[in-house]
């Protein structure tokens, strides 16, 4: 059987991240030895970008599930939580003699500016929540 250059191409990330099997070692290195100009075109190439091992049993797997939960859980709250806190100073009604009132603004604006201050606090650890997630 002829090896070529392509199958060893194939090989060389699971050969370059120290996972290969004892013969695809041997097979890469043998045909290092053949093509020592293809053997130094690999070694001058900058090393791999390789995951992050994943995690070693199925109890870290279960933590890692039970957090990610967790936080889109915390997610969907603080989403909630910022809509009511940035509409709640808009709350109106209609009359049929005064037009369109505006509770909130018009009658407790302390109380406005405190739910719009809740609405950037919310809004802030709503996206906080997507960088916590990417991690």
């Amino acid at each position: 059987m002829n090896i070529t250059r392509d199958v060893i191409t194939d090989l060389l990330p699971v050969y370059l991240s120290g996972e290969a099997s004892e013969d695809t070692r041997a097979l890469v290195e043998t045909f290092f030895q053949q093509d020592p100009a293809f053997a130094e075109l690999v070694r001058a190439q900058p090393p791999l970008d390789i995951l992050p091992p994943a995690p070693s049993s199925p109890g870290q797997e279960k933590e890692t599930l039970q957090r990610i939960k967790n936080t889109l859980r915390l997610r969907s709250i603080l989403f909630g939580l910022a809509l009511f806190c940035t509409l709640s100073p808009f709350i109106f009604s209609f009359g049929s003699d005064e037009g369109v009132k505006w509770w909130m603004i018009r009658d407790a604006p302390q109380m406005a500016l405190t739910f719009g201050l809740g609405a950037v606090f919310a809004w802030g650890a709503y996206a906080w929540t997507f960088r916590t997630l990417r991690e």
